[in-house]
């Protein structure tokens, strides 16, 4: 949903786009080995943070690719920690997102719990499930215009 979105041009997700959508604030029960490619570690490889993290949505296919690699690698990462693209497009400096490997955690999902708060979970297109992803929408100044306009 959110991938699709360049700096040029209308910056929006269509509200269908939410349907059948969930959101989940997860807490890990053990301790997750991931690999880093947040902006510093990026760099000291020597790397252009477009070539990992930050590419247009033409380039998905290659930092797919480096997602599949970081997975098969021997250290058996259970995930990778990065810098959100939308947050830099927006001026909101570096905010931290992770991408887990649900398979590498140790009981798959059930290594995972949701936060104990009223808006840990729900579907992105109602309800206290809809808070949550507004808020994230407006901090990243994106809109969502209703099916009628």
């Amino acid at each position: 949903m959110l991938r699709d979105i360049e700096s040029w041009g209308v910056r929006e997700v269509a509200e269908r786009s939410l349907a059948g959508l969930l959101h989940a604030e997860l807490q890990a029960g053990q301790d997750i080995s991931v690999t880093d490619l947040r902006d510093p570690e990026i760099a000291a490889l020597g790397l252009d943070r477009t070539a990992a993290a930050s590419s247009p949505q033409e380039h998905y296919p290659c930092t797919r690719t480096v997602a599949r690699a970081i997975h098969a690698s021997p250290q058996k990462p259970a995930g990778i920690l990065g810098h959100s693209r939308q947050a830099e497009m927006t001026g909101h400096g570096p905010v931290e997102v992770m991408v887990l490997f649900a398979k590498r955690l140790r009981d798959a999902r059930n290594g995972l719990t949701l936060i104990p708060s009223i808006r840990s979970s729900g579907a992105l297109g109602e309800g206290i499930g809809r808070i949550w992803p507004d808020e994230l929408l407006e901090r990243l100044e994106i809109g969502v215009p209703s099916e009628g306009s």
